[in-house]
């Protein structure tokens, strides 16, 4: 989806921003929403807990509905609600399917983030997650192990940065790939930053063949990594036990700041075995 009908797209979901010609968003965010919604921000998480099919639950929705309202300037907290409905909606709309917890929090870090022009952060935020959609080609699978022309097929290289390709996401080039035949490794940048949950799921969605299925996880203070395996993922990497290794980052990376599973602007994804992982680089 381009930018643009992302951002007027949540214009109708955030009453009070305007657009210019071009479909940019301007203008603070005010949210209008009817008097018979939930009258408490208790009652907007339990109808988001509810949502994801455990109504006794609502506790850990409370924070991330309250951020939303508070930084998004709501006029009622049943705005939280509609606000993460229509985004989850959206995402649903590009095959990634995602609790209304994931996207709560998620949505309530870029707003905490985005000074309160919510609208503006969520319009640039939507493209990111779900990026342009599973990399096929004419040519083949154009993802991570995929062959270098079905990749070139999908994605734009820039000219001024050789081995890094377009999308810029603010001025940063989205992708860096090592080519050996194939796309043997990559990094994708996030900006402005994503959570982990949706930066995983966007990752899966369009990077990796067929279906994969996690067999390794870790959450240090310093990243978080993963290790995908699948039947096509194996076939491209001519061998079963070979996946996709998946590390996440945040800020300056490992060393230099503490990982923020709110804040991920980095992944690295390398080839890697089923077993184990590696210390954080």
């Amino acid at each position: 989806m381009k930018r643009s009908v992302a951002a007027l797209m949540l214009c109708v979901t955030i009453a009070g921003c305007s657009a210019t010609s071009n479909g940019t968003p301007t203008g603070g965010p005010t949210i209008d929403t009817p008097s018979a919604g939930p009258l408490t921000y208790h009652d907007a998480a339990t109808a988001l807990a509810t949502a994801d099919g455990h109504p006794r639950r609502g506790q850990p929705y409370l924070a991330p509905v309250r951020a939303i309202g508070k930084f998004c300037r709501l006029t009622s907290p049943d705005g939280t609600v509609t606000v993460v409905r229509a985004f989850a909606d959206q995402l649903a709309a590009h095959g990634l399917h995602v609790k209304a917890l994931t996207v709560a929090q998620a949505l309530a870090s870029a707003a905490r983030h985005g000074h309160g022009q919510c609208s503006r952060t969520f319009a640039a935020y939507l493209p990111e997650i779900v990026g342009t959609g599973p990399a096929k080609s004419p040519s083949g699978w154009g993802g991570y192990a995929g062959s270098v022309s079905a990749w070139d097929a999908v994605h734009h290289s820039d000219p001024s940065h050789p081995g890094q390709y377009l999308p810029r996401r603010r001025g940063t080039d989205a992708y860096a790939v090592d080519i050996s035949g194939q796309v043997t490794s990559l990094v994708e940048r996030f900006d402005p930053p994503v959570s982990a949950p949706l930066a995983l799921a966007q990752i899966v969605h369009d990077l990796l063949p067929g279906t994969v299925h996690s067999v390794y996880t870790l959450h240090t203070g310093q990243c978080q990594q993963a290790i995908y395996l699948g039947p096509e993922l194996g076939g491209l990497l001519h061998n079963s036990s070979l996946g996709a290794f998946v590390e996440l980052t945040s800020g300056g990376g490992v060393g230099h700041t503490h990982y923020d599973d709110l804040r991920v602007n980095q992944a690295r994804i390398t080839p890697l075995g089923a077993v184990g992982g590696q210390p954080c680089s």
